[in-house]
């Protein structure tokens, strides 16, 4: 998931959002901008102008 609007967002959710084949388990974050903090591996967030967030599955 990648923001590159210049308003943030509400905070959202990544993995509940409506996007075909994202339904499930078995996610994981396995790459973040650094303007992210380390601690977050997940959940509730509010993206901002060029950052990025890249979950992967393993089915």
């Amino acid at each position: 998931m990648t923001h590159m609007a210049c308003k943030a967002t509400d905070e959202i959710e990544p993995l509940l959002l409506k996007v075909p084949e994202i339904e499930g388990e078995g996610w994981r974050l396995a790459q973040r901008t650094p303007s992210i903090g380390r601690d977050y591996t997940g959940g509730t967030i509010m993206l901002r102008d060029s950052v990025e967030l890249v979950n992967t599955r393993k089915r």
